[in-house]
């Protein structure tokens, strides 16, 4: 098995040839991470008959960790879509904020939700909003969602109660309610 910068250097293989898969082949997100993870395997030395394993475990250790959340946020999501409730969001986020300002109040709905919420979570919810919004608005889809996701990170990366922000306030023994303020203000 390889280590030190020889494995650094297959990790930035691996991730150049799934963002290939992916943007330059078009393959469905799913099978290029499977497809990436079993060439990364044999890159780094594993035999043949862990890879499998290996993919398995990684897999099934992601899924018992937010599998439900992203099933039942999918599920939501479309409720939400098919009950008509992304377009009326929709409507309103536009009617609030005026077609130009649409992104920021797409943004701001990202940075609200993923202090409750976790990133995952509230992507796979809003990506329908983000999209609604966008053909409402009649611009592309991706400034759109590139402003949920900059909202949603932000706030999940620096506020508790998401678990990063908290680890770094128990680590550094920082009182709550004053890493909170700081973290509130980083983060806008």
């Amino acid at each position: 098995m390889l280590t030190g910068p020889p494995l650094l250097g297959v990790f930035v293989l691996s991730v150049v040839a799934l963002l290939a898969l992916i943007i330059r082949f078009r393959m469905n997100a799913f099978p290029a991470l499977l497809a990436t993870a079993v060439l990364t395997g044999f890159l780094v030395g594993m035999p043949a008959t862990d890879i499998a394993a290996g993919i398995t475990k990684g897999f099934g250790n992601t899924l018992a960790g937010i599998g439900i959340v992203i099933g039942l946020g999918i599920i939501l999501g479309n409720l939400l879509l098919e009950a008509g409730a992304t377009d009326r969001i929709a409507g309103e986020l536009i009617r609030a904020t005026g077609e130009k300002n649409a992104p920021l109040a797409v943004n701001a709905t990202g940075f609200l939700t993923s202090i409750p919420v976790f990133f995952d979570a509230a992507f796979v919810i809003f990506m329908p909003l983000a999209r609604r919004v966008a053909g409402r608005a009649g611009h592309p889809a991706r400034p759109y969602i590139a402003a949920l996701s900059i909202g949603l990170i932000t706030t999940h990366c620096l506020v508790i109660p998401t678990p990063g922000p908290l680890a770094v306030m128990e680590n550094l023994r920082l009182e709550a309610g004053w890493f909170l303020l700081a973290a509130l203000a980083a983060a806008v």
